[in-house]
């Protein structure tokens, strides 16, 4: 019986003659083998180079194996966000952490919710708002803000903890989107509208009623700056107004396209007084001043018709409808309530009137009686009379 020849082993081999069962010359980079059958030689590493692979060359970091694809450059511990070159207010991009990405769910899922009345409104909200934000960073800023506040509202042991994410988010925002007033144009006109409308609610739900550290001051004041950008704001949009009720907003502006200031005048007797008493005030030496306190009055006049005009017929008054008396009000009356004026205070608590009727919002609630004791607290003895009817109709409302 014939013996085998003994013959050496082949340790190092390549991959393709080892599938094959047949003895490779070890040739690098390719050898004879694989060259006459037209193979790709694949030799194993070496023990020094098994080594390099783990250590690196320095001996610091692990190489990339050279069969396995390098996924490295697409992992990223935070995604970025590039603005639209309209956006003017961002000129780098804006990083997304996962925190981020919580406040984004919850506000498409959630909060949006909670700002509009009808399924058209809650839509420009859910879907527009942010794909919107995705452009304008100022917005998007401004989105997850009020999530997180709306999160502060819904987990109170956590509530510290959301608020310091909405305080960061809002004041970048504020930054940006005062760089972005300067130029406001069509591409921006929209997300501009939807962040100014933001500040007024975020004004009230930023403000925790609750704690002894929100003072009426600290109140009175957030009230009033918001006032002042928000006006602001309002007269940079006016050559936009047919723009913006006929596009993609004109949910939100649809049942407040009808309102308006009632021609005949201050007719309701408890706004008729309070607008004699502001005339009268001072012997009505002031011209500017009283008008700017007859026209504040005639306005809430106004709105307060037509909320109560929803009130009465079993629906909830839109949200954008009780708001709007803060955005047209003269600049005269915001000036004079920065100087707590009490005429100026006095028409801010009847303003309460309105809150009411929409304590059942989250950031809304409870306004109603703290802006009249806020009010209160400012107003000397001959002033608080005239809080009378304002407290009175809110209590009335709780019943």
């Amino acid at each position: 019986m014939a013996t085998r020849r003994p013959h050496k082993k082949s340790r190092k081999g390549c991959g393709q003659c080892k599938k094959r069962h047949i003895k490779c010359d070890e040739e690098h980079p390719s050898c004879q083998n694989c060259l006459q059958s037209g193979l790709t030689c694949d030799f194993p590493p070496s023990s020094t180079e098994d080594a390099s692979l783990v250590t690196g060359a320095s001996g610091s970091r692990a190489q990339h194996h050279p069969h396995i694809p390098d996924f490295s450059e697409h992992v990223s511990p935070r995604y970025t966000i590039q603005p639209s070159p309209s956006d003017s207010s961002d000129t780098a991009t804006f990083a997304i952490t996962l925190s981020d990405l919580e406040l984004t769910h919850h506000f498409s899922t959630v909060t949006c919710l909670t700002l509009g009345r009808t399924p058209e409104a809650v839509r420009v909200w859910q879907h527009y708002a942010p794909r919107l934000g995705l452009s304008h960073i100022f917005l998007l800023r401004g989105l997850l803000s009020f999530a997180a506040l709306h999160l502060s509202h819904l987990r109170p042991l956590e509530g510290t903890y959301y608020r310091k994410q909405a305080l960061v988010h809002h004041d970048q925002a504020l930054q940006e989107f005062h760089t972005v007033l300067a130029t406001i144009i069509e591409t921006n006109i929209d997300a501009a509208f939807l962040f100014a409308s933001l500040l007024v609610i975020y004004t009230f739900g930023s403000k925790d009623l609750d704690t002894p550290e929100t003072s009426s001051e600290d109140a009175l004041d957030g009230i009033s700056n918001s006032l002042f950008l928000v006006r602001c704001t309002g007269a940079v949009l006016v050559p936009f107004r047919e723009a913006l009720q006929t596009g993609e907003l004109q949910p939100l502006l649809k049942e407040r396209l009808g309102y308006e200031i009632v021609s005949g005048g201050i007719t309701l007797p408890e706004f008729s007084a309070l607008a004699t008493a502001c005339a009268n005030a001072g012997s009505g030496s002031d011209t500017v001043a009283t008008a700017a306190y007859v026209s504040a009055i005639e306005q809430l006049q106004a709105v307060f018709a037509n909320v109560q005009a929803a009130a009465s017929s079993e629906r909830r008054p839109d949200i954008g409808l009780a708001m709007i008396w803060l955005v047209n009000v003269p600049e005269g009356y915001v000036t004079l309530l920065k100087m707590r004026k009490p005429e100026a205070l006095i028409i801010l608590a009847y303003f309460a009137t309105i809150l009411c009727h929409r304590n059942d919002s989250w950031w809304l609630r409870g306004w109603d009686g703290y802006l009249i004791s806020a009010v209160e607290s400012q107003l000397s003895e001959e002033w608080r009379c005239w809080l009378e009817w304002p407290k009175a109709l809110c209590q009335q409302r709780e019943l």
